[in-house]
């Protein structure tokens, strides 16, 4: 393992190191792995149409969370190229173009109008609960929102169709909302 000079080479000691590592990430049995325990989900529903609280989902159909109904999308799917290991900060609900959609909560609209891949693209500041909420892929066509004061409900937009919702003629998008929930102000 010396070169000539009498010092290890750097890529055998690497190596071995990387090995040693590796090895001893293997003797741990897998009765002493944490294990996974499932959420019940059965009573999402309740929550979901409770009006006193501050938040609801942003669609009529909240079934997603307690069905097997599609929920989420991979990340750059849809015969479009793999970005490669890109963090995806929201999830993408499938639903139809034209589907309504609602604020989370309270807030004001701190931007609507279009934003690249996102097609027509919605924030909504949050303040009284530090946090803002991203509504991407909407359709310009059917209607917009002004930026301004918002309640909790209130209709916000509509999923866009595949040639208007970030995607093109060339490149249809599947109609989906990109729902994310971020802390801090859209300013920020």
């Amino acid at each position: 393992m010396k070169g000539r000079d009498g010092i290890l080479k750097p890529r055998i000691l690497i190596s071995s190191i990387l090995l040693i590592f590796l090895l001893a990430g293997c003797v741990q049995t897998a009765e002493s792995c944490p294990t996974f325990s499932p959420f019940d989900l059965s009573e999402a529903g309740a929550f979901a149409i409770d009006d006193n609280l501050p938040f609801q989902f942003p669609l009529d159909d909240n079934r997603i969370f307690t069905s097997a109904a599609p929920f989420s999308t991979n990340f750059a799917d849809f015969d479009m190229i793999t970005r490669g290991p890109e963090y995806h900060a929201a999830e993408d609900i499938l639903q139809p173009a034209g589907t309504p959609v609602y604020a989370m909560a309270d807030g004001i609209v701190s931007f609507s109008g279009p934003m690249g891949g996102y097609g027509w693209l919605i924030i909504i500041d949050h303040p009284q609960a530090n946090l803002y909420s991203l509504y991407g892929h909407l359709s310009p066509s059917r209607w917009q929102i002004e930026p301004g004061t918002v309640e909790k409900g209130a209709l916000i937009g509509y999923l866009g169709d595949p040639d208007e919702n970030g995607g093109s003629e060339e490149h249809p998008m599947r109609p989906h909302l990109h729902f994310g929930v971020s802390p801090g102000q859209r300013a920020d």
